[in-house]
């Protein structure tokens, strides 16, 4: 009978391990989709060493841990396990459960803009005060989540970083910008807001560092759950006013806070 005790060499064990944490890097890169929409952004990057990191991992975790005294094919099978186990143990350590919830994250092509017109009416112009607010400039980096997050959230953690706003629509020129945010925090009745209030996230109109398009949002950059949570306040609140006043100015207001989006603070800086 052939002698199936044959013991592996560290080199074959670490070829397994390296192969059974491959498969579960594998898995990884599927969930995420390859990064193709990225492939040389800093979470895919980020992702790629935690990958690499799995594999190194299953390698010494097979070299050192792999049975020496089963046969030669149940040697093999018990290093491949073992690499495969090693980076999955890992990523049961690290991971938490998921707690964000709601909508799904909205693109750019679904906002909608909003000019002079939707905002000042026949019946509001006569009224209305002359804006004094300013276009607020915010940069790329400001938005972007840190790389550790990123390592975090390549490992699945799940790291809800503060870089969600809520983005009511767009605006082509200064004016316009400026003129929807004064209508919008009127309907709010944000003139004087209350530190406790929604009004203290006042609507706002921010143009990214490098582009033409202006973004009015309410307030800044917060976590998912509590843009989302705010979104839904103010949609209630303005729906309130207009069902109590019948204003069509704020009848118009609470269509355009409805038709709002929760957007990443990246995704402003798209072309």
């Amino acid at each position: 009978m052939p002698n199936n005790k044959v013991p592996l060499s560290w080199k074959q064990k670490a070829i397994i391990g390296a192969i059974g944490g491959g498969c579960l890097a594998l898995l990884k890169l599927i969930e995420a989709r390859f990064y193709v929409d990225g492939p040389i952004s800093e979470d895919a990057i980020a992702a790629y060493l935690t990958y690499s990191a799995y594999i190194i991992l299953g390698m010494v975790v097979s070299v050192f841990f792999t049975d020496n005294e089963l046969p030669k094919p149940k040697c093999e099978k018990n290093a491949l396990v073992l690499g495969l186990l090693a980076p999955s143990i890992l990523i049961a350590i690290v991971t938490e459960p998921i707690k964000e919830s709601g909508s799904r994250i909205a693109s750019l092509d679904k906002l909608q803009e909003l000019t002079a017109s939707i905002f000042i009416s026949t019946v509001y112009a006569q009224d209305r005060t002359e804006s004094n607010g300013n276009i607020i400039s915010i940069r790329k980096e400001d938005v972007k989540p840190s790389f550790s997050i990123s390592l975090l959230r390549a490992m699945g953690r799940n790291v809800s970083a503060n870089n969600y706003t809520f983005v009511v629509g767009t605006a082509k020129s200064e004016e316009e910008a400026l003129r929807a945010t004064e209508r919008l925090n009127l309907a709010l009745s944000c003139k004087k807001p209350d530190a406790n209030s929604l009004c203290a996230r006042i609507i706002q109109a921010v143009q990214p560092e490098g582009k033409s398009r202006l973004f009015i949002m309410v307030g800044g950059f917060s976590s998912k759950q509590e843009v989302e949570s705010y979104r839904t306040k103010a949609i209630k609140d303005v729906l309130s006013k207009a069902r109590t006043t019948n204003d069509p100015p704020t009848i118009e207001s609470a269509y355009n806070l409805s038709e709002g989006k929760i957007l990443k603070g990246e995704a402003l800086f798209s072309d």
